[in-house]
């Protein structure tokens, strides 16, 4: 993946990560200069480098496994685009709240989906 993909990436998720994990470690050592908090800041942000490239290391393959050259390219010139930048900027916030919502609404959403598929294995005659 190319590296300013990635750097906006890392950028926009410690954007979104970085101000609760500070307020926990501020609770936690409320006595932390804000030269300490910026060293424990940079650390964060070198250790979320490391991470990304690390967890991105099969991308390129997965890529070429689902597109051809021509749409790959295709992408790459979307991503120059304002929307392209702006869809970078803000996909891994927008992914973040999309999943906090699902992830809050999962235990309803099952146990709705068990009870009604209960009464369709009742109606079969199956009993769980």
């Amino acid at each position: 993946m190319d590296a300013t993909i990635t750097g906006e990436l890392v950028e926009s998720v410690v954007a979104q990560s970085w101000p609760p994990m500070q307020a926990v470690i501020l609770q936690a050592s409320p006595t932390l200069r804000s030269d300490q908090i910026l060293e424990l800041k940079q650390e964060y942000v070198r250790l979320m480098n490391e991470e990304m490239k690390s967890s991105m290391s099969d991308t390129p393959d997965i890529y070429a496994k689902y597109f051809t050259l021509q749409e790959l390219k295709d992408m790459m010139a979307f991503y120059q685009t304002d929307t392209g930048k702006k869809t970078l900027a803000v996909m891994p916030a927008m992914m973040g709240e999309l999943m906090q919502k699902s992830g809050a609404r999962m235990p309803g959403m099952m146990q709705a989906l068990m009870t009604r598929f209960r009464d369709i294995l009742s109606q079969k005659g199956i009993k769980l």
